[in-house]
């Protein structure tokens, strides 16, 4: 499952070669050394009538073949040297193998040099004999000729000293950083890891907890982990990077306690949401970047599941850097089969006593072949019967292996309900997925009262549009439609012995008097909770209600008027931070089609609270709280004659609010994912409202604060690692609640990625490695344990040698040759002297 040459492997140690014994070959290094001088020949004696233009000629050429001669005899040696060193293979260990190449490159240079600086002061030194010889020449009296060689002669001999000295220089720290230790920290070649830094990344997210062969994926890389870490690898330097860390504290820098690390696997387990691969790649290639150690090396023990592993951007981190990355794979084999519930959401439905509600699941198959299986819905535990649907699912890696199965269910009482789906008679490879929950808050059919002036109740008339707004579905078509209100209309009349203990809100619309009796009635029922409204309008009796309601403290201040107005004014000043708008729309746009023409008027209020305000500044809706209750008083009627509100898409969900009163703002399926933290809100309520939250299963309980939020007090708690139902309560018992927590969804998908491809795109410069094991891993470590092979360097040298070798040895040999019929005395018949022939 890995392909990978030598030199893109970490070195082990210092210079050493693969078969030591074949460098008893250095000692061919003396064959030119005895070829020169078995070769030792003396020049045969002839004898010429004039020999000073021959012996001229002969010491000329006499100089440079001694030059050329020991510059010869260093190359030879040279080259018999490295021949033997290649044939012995060089190798080097415990570094990277550019840094190996680049001392070896270094040694080339120093050596190009070393002979750049020989003939240049070989040069330099000859043309100073010369010119010495050419001083003594000079007969005695005469005036010598002006040169100015000796200076150059004197500069190129600096120049060349200085080359060598630097030739010796690099050459000497070239074979410093080759086997000096320095750099290279290996020893005898054998894998020790003295010169690696390591990042481990172990996938523990819930996908890691398939079942294969006994044991889990997780228990599986965990156990390979520390093999690596104690055995295999055995790095210098380390640190373990979790997929899903949960409470386990993340490191921020590499260390040297291997022990401690051993220790901390120990206690690896798979909680809480994952972090992204591609964010742990790059805090992984960050800790290496900061190491001194030569060798790098990143390894990835994940069954690489295509959520995490999208595409190769996940190795992006490395792009340019010379980090070595190694991916673990789990063991090759039958893909396991396994159904997970990934999704689970409410279709249609209230949460509301009598309510029918419909749940949506999403179910996923990771198997390879088709299977059918049955689906089960529990309320609070209990099965619901009748709820028991077949999905048919294709295989995993195809479209048909997913498929979303409905159920239904009723609620029949109020409170926190936990609705929970599973896979019936679910035997594959993963228990976690095979069911998926999420909490209902279910309120109870609210009584509300509204009163009016008729005996019945009358179309057009104020009464008539509240009773609509608060029982929409209360009429003939809505008769089965469950809602969280039931209206009772009576009339003015008849209020004053009308039972109010069962009623949660009371509606006062444009009724013209409330007597003294009456008023303390209504009073007595806001003290203990309830919630009233006081819709103002034509035929309200100003006299009356201050004489009565405010009187009791149920009007924030007196009203006078009314006011009649010639040009509509619109609604312009919205509290939409207030729990009685809150979420109702996403703009401000629906409040600013309410057009008001004509108004009541309230003196200055002081300790009530305007929700809504005219163009021209005053108040329109007031909201104010008296003991344990709350008071509405909206200064014009919804009848038609002053305003237009009735025919706003403000007013139903409005008047809802009025007659519910506070509640949590769980939403109705009040769900979280593990490791992600749990927003609780308690509308109404303070600033400070301390909260206890209870974990599942006898878990810790703890206590968070709350902050002062837009639509009451909020509390954020964050230790959602373990999966199950939690319950908090606000200090006092002001208010309750539950909330689930799922195991993350996209973590039951197996499919997993394509390796092979995912090494190929990898950006970074090293190859990387796949190994199926931590044996692989170990086999392959082992395979080039004799570290990173420097022969194509040596034979370069080689090569560089030999072309030198060639242009030296094209030296000029003299010879001497008489072409001329020798006349009497020696003479020349042409000049009477001999010529010198090449």
């Amino acid at each position: 499952m890995f392909a990978m040459p030598s030199t893109d492997l970490p070195g082990l140690a210092v210079v050493n070669f693969a078969d030591p014994v074949m460098l008893i070959g250095v000692a061919a290094a003396g064959i030119p050394v005895a070829l020169h001088l078995l070769n030792r020949m003396r020049s045969p004696v002839m004898r010429y009538s004039s020999l000073r233009f021959l012996r001229i000629t002969a010491e000329k050429t006499a100089r440079r073949r001694r030059l050329q001669h020991w510059l010869l005899l260093l190359l030879r040696m040279a080259l018999f040297m490295l021949l033997a060193m290649v044939v012995a293979g060089p190798l080097v260990h415990g570094g990277s193998a550019g840094l190996a190449y680049g001392f070896l490159g270094l040694l080339v240079g120093a050596m190009l040099l070393a002979i750049l600086g020989a003939v240049t002061l070989g040069r330099s030194l000859d043309a100073s004999r010369r010119a010495r010889q050419s001083a003594a020449e000079v007969p005695p009296g005469a005036v010598a000729p002006a040169n100015a060689a000796p200076a150059t002669n004197k500069l190129f001999a600096a120049l060349s000293v200085l080359l060598l000295v630097l030739a010796f220089g690099a050459a000497a720290f070239g074979l410093y950083g080759l086997a000096g230790g320095a750099y290279f920290h290996g020893s005898g070649g054998h894998y020790n890891g003295r010169s690696t830094a390591c990042v481990f990344i172990l996938d523990n997210s819930q996908s890691m907890l398939v079942r294969q062969n006994g044991h889990t994926r997780l228990s599986r890389a965990v156990r390979q982990t520390s093999v690596l870490l104690r055995s295999v690898i055995r790095p210098a330097t380390a640190a373990v990077l979790l997929s899903n860390p949960g409470d386990q504290k993340t490191p921020r820098a590499l260390s040297n306690d291997t022990a401690g690390m051993l220790g901390r696997l120990l206690r690896v387990k798979s909680e809480g949401s994952n972090i992204p691969m591609q964010a742990l790649v790059r805090q992984a290639a960050t800790m290496l970047k900061a190491s001194s150690e030569p060798d790098k090396m990143i390894v990835i023990l994940s069954d690489m599941a295509r959520h995490a592993f999208a595409n190769a951007a996940v190795f992006s981190a490395l792009r340019g850097r010379h980090i070595r990355l190694v991916l673990v794979p789990p063991v090759a084999g039958p893909v396991p089969q396994d159904i997970g519930i990934t999704r689970l959401k409410m279709l249609r439905g209230h949460n509301v006593v009598g309510s029918q509600v419909v749940l949506s699941a999403l179910v996923r198959n990771n198997g390879d072949g088709a299977v059918v299986r049955r689906l089960g819905l529990t309320l609070d535990g209990q099965q619901v019967n009748g709820e028991s649907p077949e999905v048919q699912l294709g295989p995993g890696a195809g479209g048909s292996g997913r498929a979303k199965a409905r159920l239904a269910c009723g609620f029949t009482t109020a409170g926190w309900h936990v609705l929970t789906v599973r896979v019936r008679h679910a035997n594959d490879a993963m228990r976690w997925d095979n069911q998926r929950s999420m909490v209902v808050h279910v309120h109870a059919q609210r009584q509300a009262l509204v009163v009016g002036n008729s005996a019945t109740l009358r179309a057009t008339s104020c009464a008539y549009y509240a009773d609509a707004a608060l029982a929409p579905f209360q009429g003939a078509h809505g008769a089965g439609v469950p809602w969280s209100i039931h209206a009772t209309y009576v009339s003015a009349a008849n209020l004053s012995t009308t039972a109010l203990g069962r009623f949660r809100a009371i509606f006062l619309c444009n009724v013209a008097a409330v007597n003294p009796a009456t008023a303390i009635k209504l009073k007595n029922f806001v003290f203990n909770g309830g919630a009233l409204g006081l819709l103002l309008g034509t035929r309200t009796a100003a006299a009356s209600y201050n004489q009565g309601l405010l009187k009791q403290g149920l009007l924030p201040a007196a009203i006078h008027g009314p006011a009649i107005l010639a040009r509509g004014l619109r609604v312009t000043q919205v509290d939409t931070t207030s729990a009685l708008l809150a979420h109702l729309f996403t703009t401000r746009t629906p409040f600013m089609r309410i057009v008001v023409t004509g108004r009541w008027a309230l003196a200055p209020t002081i300790g009530s609270s305007t929700v809504m305000a005219l163009a021209d500044g005053s108040p329109f809706l007031v909201r104010e709280p008296e003991g344990r209750g709350i008071v509405y008083t909206l200064l014009s009627a919804p009848s038609g004659d002053w305003t237009n509100l009735a025919d706003t898409s403000v007013f139903l969900p409005m008047l809802v609010r009025m007659a519910l009163g506070p509640s949590t703002l769980t939403g109705a399926g009040a769900s979280v994912t593990a490791g992600q933290p749990a927003t609780i809100t308690i509308t109404g309520g303070g600033g400070a409202t301390p909260i206890t939250v209870a974990a599942p299963d006898h878990g810790p309980v703890t206590q968070i604060s709350t902050a002062a939020g837009p639509h009451g007090a909020v509390g954020i708690y964050r230790s959602t690692m373990r999966p199950g139902v939690y319950t908090w309560k606000a200090l006092g018992g002001a208010a309750t609640g539950k909330f689930v927590v799922n195991q993350p969804g996209h973590e039951a998908n197996l499919a997993p990625a394509n390796v092979a491809l995912l090494a190929r795109e990898n950006p970074a410069l090293l190859k990387t490695f796949v190994v199926k094991n931590v044996q692989a891993l170990k086999a392959l470590l082992k395979s080039h344990g004799q570290g990173t092979s420097l022969m194509p360097g040596v034979l370069t040298m080689v090569l560089i040698l030999v072309v030198l070798e060639a242009l030296f040895a094209n030296r000029y040999r003299p010879t001497v040759e008489n072409t001329l019929t020798p006349a009497p005395d020696g003479a020349s018949p042409e000049t009477g002297a001999p010529r010198v022939a090449a």
